[in-house]
């Protein structure tokens, strides 16, 4: 299986088990997903010994289920584990990085997916790679509540990284130059670097804090309601630097609140 591939299996299989398992489902549900790694060819053993080991942790009973199927998936689970929890030879390197970083993965996408259940699908989380898994993660056991603790956020450093680039006439890195309802995962790092409301962020030429990012809307909503282009861009104002085409540059929230674009503002 080309790496490609393999990655897109990865990202498509744990996201399935994820969800199985939090809605409860019957042993029998996750047999497509057996069946389809067990003639797999290449190296999906570590999801393999993944599947079995997040079955095993969530009270599922798999040493007394029958069936040929279960049957080979059990042996071969166990020959992983081995290889995986043994004396770990050199050429056992491989899986075992395979195996925890699905079971980390897996353990990842299992609390976003609790605390952010309907943005999962709707952002096509559940596809990215696993540097912006690892930071969504993050941010979900810091801001369980999406709309509540992680917009208001998200919308702050959002309108810092635009004014950057306004101010540093980059047109081609302002939130109106991307067509994509998941520019609030390009600044996913900053946000996950916030901890307590004293700790001090440094990003785009300002310095905030997490209580300064929660207390920014009134900044937000200028930036989506202005009538006249008085919007600070640290020394100007967004009327003068950009004079007629202004209106351009204002933004708009989607469905969960996030900014983005607006789609083809005309000129006043």
């Amino acid at each position: 299986m080309a790496r490609d591939d393999l990655t897109k299996e990865w990202h498509e299989t744990t996201i399935q088990i994820c969800t199985a398992i939090k809605r409860n489902l019957p042993l029998e549900e996750f047999a497509c997903i057996r069946d389809r790694l067990l003639t797999k060819d290449g190296n999906v053993s570590g999801m393999i010994y993944a599947l079995y080991d997040a079955l095993a942790r969530s009270g599922y009973d798999l040493e007394h289920v029958e069936g040929v199927q279960w049957d080979q998936f059990r042996t071969r689970a166990r020959k992983i584990k081995q290889d995986v929890l043994g004396t770990r030879p050199q050429d056992s390197k491989s899986l075992t990085r395979s195996y925890m970083q699905t079971k980390n993965r897996l353990r990842q996408l299992s609390t976003i997916l609790d605390r952010w259940p309907s943005h999962v699908l709707h952002y096509g989380l559940d596809s990215k790679g696993q540097t912006k898994i690892k930071c969504l993660f993050r941010c979900a056991q810091r801001f369980p509540h999406f709309e509540k603790d992680f917009v208001p956020i998200a919308n702050y450093v959002l309108v810092l990284k635009h004014r950057a680039a306004l101010r540093g006439r980059s047109y081609d890195k302002t939130i109106g130059f991307y067509k994509t309802k998941c520019l609030w995962l390009s600044v996913l790092s900053i946000i996950a670097k916030l901890g307590t409301s004293s700790t001090l962020v440094s990003e785009h030429g300002e310095q905030f804090t997490l209580e300064a990012a929660l207390s920014s809307s009134e900044l937000v909503e200028s930036w989506i309601t202005s009538k006249d282009g008085c919007l600070s861009v640290r020394t100007e104002l967004l009327k003068d630097c950009q004079q007629y085409a202004w209106p351009l540059f204002l933004l708009q929230k989607d469905r969960y609140g996030l900014l983005h674009a607006k789609p083809n503002m005309p000129y006043d």
